[in-house]
């Protein structure tokens, strides 16, 4: 978990962090593929500049912006004394190219605020919900940096002198709220292992610490005991002062002290999951001792005797990798295999790829041209057969090989709407199979080739003309029929990842039901959990 901060999703480039990005990047040009045409629209207070041909869209965009400028308003008790501006790109390729910043953009980066013009930059997500979450997240940087700016005596250095867990914690409190999934499974590890840590810890080890997970959970213990009121004085304070000293102040608690008050709430809030539970209920294959300290993405291969997966095994760099299930050894690195000259990066985030019915070659998405294309790699032969760009869908993920051996499944982007793509391989062409303002996400085929599930904001507390976004449903996709059945358990939980058993009578899914994720599985036939 400590490494794994480094590749996760990151909502935003904040302070320092935009100042250090072209030094990591020494040595590679940042290559533009498109000439935007961009066009702005403006609000009461932002101006969006875009290219989108749906207006539609942009309306919908432009209200989500001006409900969090109201929402976060009312708690930094300050109004901007200028329209804002909002770069906003119709997908990840897109967002890649922008110019707002020197630095090379990754994949796991979903948007950044730039203090000195306080422009927000962005692109569409891959969910309705989640471009909500980066923009609420990223204009919470805005009035951060407006706030700094304004104070006579501050400025956007003295920002610096504020820990960064308190900057993208608050980001992140104030974006998605008081309890969120992730930070809940992130302080039940943290319990689980005994690792919480103090204030000091946090700001000397961000590292170690990821800054959103536990920076949230400090922003809701101090909001849940001293109400909102403290956090524009407390921040302020803190670039004044120091964090400690702010804390002092404003709590008549030493931060010591208060590190540990805000240790205690949170093992008393976690133990009571940990009752009666082993520390582990599956077969750990590989962890540091015969991989790296990161390990993630596994992709198994249909006699399930053989696993790529992505790790940090050489250090340096991220790799994708081949592995023998039962030794549980590596039997070589994928990544010498499947780079290529004109290859810029690969998506791994949403999905490491798929294999092959016959388990010869692996598909995976990358980013090549400005887009996203699929390679295709025989592992056989140890080479790239093929590099797809399928149709005019620039932005896609989740690639799922189906049965019969001769289509690909996807989710893709297209002017903010996420939906279900096959792309068929003999005739090289693209069908999109759903078409509406809902996300459609993590396709994968039944056994038989004639259903997908998938997840679906298509919840009843979804409204497009509020511009609200329900949770993430499981939904059947009939090829036959073209229908769409929305499986109706776990109402009020989001259901993610779903996979059919072998047979096809079951369904594995996680879901944060009881507040955290778990696994589940679903008999289709008596619909039994």
């Amino acid at each position: 978990m400590k490494r794994s901060i480094q590749i996760l999703l990151l909502f935003t480039l904040f302070l320092g962090i935009s100042f250090s990005l072209k030094a990591q990047y020494f040595g590679k040009n940042k290559v533009n593929y498109e000439v935007f045409d961009f066009k702005i629209y403006e609000t009461d207070n932002f101006e969006i500049y875009h290219y989108l041909e749906d207006e539609e869209k942009v309306k919908n965009f432009a209200q989500l912006c001006e409900r969090w400028y109201r929402r976060h308003q009312q708690v930094f008790l300050d109004t901007l004394d200028k329209k804002n501006p909002v770069i906003l790109y119709n997908n990840h390729p897109d967002f890649q190219q922008t110019t707002v910043t020197g630095g090379l953009i990754g994949i796991g980066m979903g948007g950044f605020t730039e203090g000195y013009r306080n422009r927000v930059v962005m692109p569409f997500s891959a969910s309705n919900s989640e471009t909500n979450h980066v923009l609420g997240h990223e204009l919470v940087h805005v009035y951060q940096y407006n706030m700094f700016k304004q104070s006579d005596s501050l400025g956007l250095r003295s920002a610096g002198e504020v820990p960064i867990w308190m900057i993208e914690g608050l980001a992140e409190y104030l974006s998605v709220g008081r309890s969120d999934v992730k930070t809940a499974m992130w302080m039940r590890d943290a319990v689980m292992q005994d690792d919480l840590p103090t204030l000091r810890e946090m700001s000397r080890n961000p590292q170690q610490y990821f800054p959103y997970r536990y920076g949230h959970v400090f922003w809701s213990y101090m909001t849940g005991k001293y109400g909102d009121g403290i956090i524009r004085p407390l921040v302020i304070t803190s670039a004044k002062r120091g964090y400690k000293k702010a804390i002092q102040h404003f709590t008549g608690v030493s931060a010591d002290s208060l590190s540990v008050l805000w240790a205690q709430a949170i093992s008393q809030t976690h133990a009571p999951y940990l009752e009666n539970k082993d520390e582990s209920v599956g077969e750990k294959l590989f962890d540091v001792s015969n991989a790296g300290e990161l390990n993630i993405g596994p992709s198994l291969s249909p006699d399930g005797e053989n696993l790529v997966f992505i790790s940090d095994k050489k250090v340096i760099s991220i790799d994708y990798f081949l592995a023998d299930v039962d030794d549980k050894k590596i039997k070589k690195r994928l990544t010498d295999i499947i780079r290529g000259p004109h290859i810029d990066e690969y998506s791994f985030l949403e999905s490491a790829g798929t294999w092959s019915p016959d388990g010869k070659q692996f598909a995976l998405t990358l980013f090549s041209g400005g887009q996203n294309k699929l390679g295709i790699t025989d592992l056989e032969e140890e080479r790239i057969v093929e590099i797809i760009a399928p149709g005019d869908l620039e932005a896609f993920n989740n690639p799922e090989w189906s049965p019969d051996g001769d289509k690909i499944l996807m989710s893709g982007l297209k002017e903010g709407d996420q939906d279900l793509y096959i792309y068929h391989l003999d005739k090289e062409q693209l069908e999109q199979l759903t078409q509406d303002a809902h996300s459609d996400l993590q396709p994968h085929w039944s056994p038989d080739g004639s259903k997908i599930v998938f997840i679906t904001d298509r919840d009843r507390q979804t409204d497009f003309e509020e511009v609200k976004y329900g949770n993430y449903r499981m939904a059947e996709y009939d090829l036959n029929t073209g229908e769409i059945e929305i499986v109706d358990i776990l109402r009020g939980a989001d259901i993610i990842n779903p996979r059919y058993s072998p047979d096809g009578k079951e369904i594995f899914f996680i879901a944060n039901a009881d507040g955290f994720r778990n696994i589940y599985r679903y008999n289709r036939e008596s619909h039994q959990i």
